[in-house]
């Protein structure tokens, strides 16, 4: 807990303050009888909230301007052993460590020294920051959070959901949600990619229980159209897999192919076979005798014509080997060809003689029905990921209603007991409602005035010091003096009685006993403010020309 603050600006008409003493239970910061302003009460909470790790202090620019650049040392106790800081406003990100003399033995980032509050208030097992667990309960005027409806809010525009968010941390319930909730997320995540595929056409599933019982239908009648085909074919087709039987028949239109191409080939060939047959005709002999009938006919221009003849049957000749040659390797190539495919099928297990026919009918009723079987599965898929999604969500909504509940009860139990000591049994109790982790409400019923609503702030305060592992919380001026004075000194009895830290600021604490100071508020007093004895020797409301005039 924290013991000790100090700080060689904090000042008593002149002197530097003795360093200010802390213990468990209640601690007093006293204002005077006269409830004077500006001395310094509301500033020394935020000096106690600074050093928890929190940076509302740097913000009362009053106080940073009047006193310029300052140094506060404090001093934490855990099991007995003291641990000594610094933490300047020049440089708030870093605390230092110090020891017994105050001697810098390290310099830790802010993150680290929370952190470091965390584990020693045994927080750490605990979700979210040590002062994201804290801040809310040091209700601190300029803070805003001291809202008595909203009593959850760390800020004027925060949300209820993350109030609740706090208090499930608080109460070491919110990893058990969130599990829950990344359960959910990643059961609708996989619903929706299941559902993108489809429209995508990476899978196609039915979109209906309807279109689904149309396919069941549709998948019937596609088997027995193959029952009836395997039947009558009687080759073994219900043995063969239906991407076999596309590429049987492939291999077959493949065949088919080569061989009309073969018989055109073939008849090329038969036709240069039948043109060798024809021998070329020789005249030569008989132009002796023509010239017997023509006696001025040119024999020999007729014997050129002739020659030239035969040379064009010699060269056709050769060209119709050459051409019989090639096509015949192409035949042959062909006939290899097509007795690879037959062996291919041979293999697959089909005779080559299986109808083509046959085989495309096969592959495509098989294609039809795996695609429907497909679209079914994906349907059946589709339900069962929603089912998920269905028992994800109820197991969050049960847990979490659950878990809200139980806090809920716990909650208003504790405030109820305290209330009664409070106040008396008669005075009704406060009490929250917390229906989901986005609302909640909390009052007194039947009873809205501002003092009885703030009460039960405090009660509620209270009651999470005591349940949880909060390891403290302030209350200032502005909202005790909300509450009727024979309640607030009740309060006190009560916060006197933890082991934890409770800090309160206060002023006109005699009016609360017809002049004389209430014992508990005097036992407990940790320090005295008033004017001419201010936090740091000085109002930073004062007039420093008036001041002057009235010293002379």
């Amino acid at each position: 807990m924290l013991t000790k603050i100090y700080c060689d600006q904090l000042k008593d008409q002149g002197a530097i303050r003795p360093p200010i003493h802390f213990h468990s239970g209640l601690n007093v910061i006293l204002g005077s009888s006269s409830a004077a302003n500006s001395i310094g009460k509301t500033t020394f909470l935020l000096m106690i909230d600074f050093a928890f790790g929190g940076n509302s202090y740097l913000k009362s620019d009053s106080t940073i301007e009047a006193v310029g650049p300052h140094t506060i040392l404090f001093t934490f106790e855990f099991d007995g052993t003291e641990y000594h800081f610094s933490r300047s406003t020049i440089t708030p990100d870093f605390v230092h460590l110090l020891d017994s003399h105050n001697n810098e033995l390290d310099a830790w980032p802010i993150k680290q020294f929370c952190s470091w509050l965390k584990t020693k208030y045994g927080m750490d097992d605990l979700h979210g920051t040590f002062r994201g667990l804290v801040s809310n309960f040091f209700r601190i005027y300029g803070k805003d959070n001291y809202d008595e409806k909203r009593p959850l809010s760390s800020y004027a525009q925060d949300s209820a959901q993350n109030g609740i968010e706090r208090l499930l941390e608080l109460f070491d319930k919110y990893e058990q949600i969130e599990s829950l909730k990344t359960e959910l997320k990643t059961a609708e995540a996989r619903k929706k990619t299941f559902r993108k595929a489809n429209e995508f056409h990476f899978v196609n599933l039915a979109t209906n229980a309807k279109e689904a019982k149309e396919n069941e239908n549709e998948i019937g009648r596609i088997k027995s159209k193959l029952h009836s085909l395997i039947e009558q074919s009687n080759e073994g087709l219900a043995d063969i897999d239906p991407v076999i039987a596309e590429r049987t028949s492939d291999l077959k239109r493949d065949i088919s192919k080569l061989r009309r191409a073969r018989t055109r080939l073939s008849a090329q060939l038969a036709t240069i076979d039948d043109d060798e047959a024809i021998e070329p005709y020789k005249a030569t002999n008989d132009f002796a005798s023509l010239q017997t009938f023509f006696p001025n006919a040119n024999i020999k221009h007729l014997e050129e014509i002739e020659s030239f003849h035969h040379q064009v049957t010699e060269v056709l000749k050769k060209e119709r080997k050459n051409a019989r040659t090639s096509i015949q390797a192409d035949i042959d190539d062909l006939d290899k060809q097509i007795q690879k495919l037959n062996q291919e099928i041979r293999n697959i297990g089909l005779t080559p003689t299986v109808s083509t026919i046959i085989l495309e009918s096969y592959a495509d009723l098989t294609r039809q029905l795996n695609a429907l079987e497909t679209a079914n599965a994906g349907y059946k898929t589709l339900k069962e990921l929603e089912a998920e999604r269905k028992r994800c969500k109820d197991n969050l909504e049960r847990e979490t209603e659950s878990i809200l509940r139980a806090i809920e009860q716990a909650l208003n139990y504790e405030m109820e007991q305290k209330n009664s000591f409070v106040c008396g049994p008669a005075k009704t109790a406060p009490h929250i409602s917390i229906p989901s982790t986005k609302k909640y409400s909390f009052g007194i019923p039947n009873d809205t005035g501002t003092g009885s609503q703030t009460r039960g702030m405090f009660l509620l305060d209270y009651a999470l010091l005591t349940l949880t592992n909060l390891p403290a919380f302030a209350h200032d001026t502005n909202t005790i003096k909300q509450v009727q004075d024979d309640v607030v000194l009740n309060l006190f009895k009560l916060y006197d009685t933890s082991k934890k830290q409770v800090f309160v600021a206060i002023d006109k604490a005699e009016s609360f006993t017809d002049g004389e100071l209430p014992e508990i508020i005097e036992a407990n007093t940790v320090i005295r403010l008033s004017t001419g004895h201010e936090l740091f020797g000085k109002a930073w409301n004062e007039d420093k020309d008036e001041v002057g005039k009235n010293a002379r």
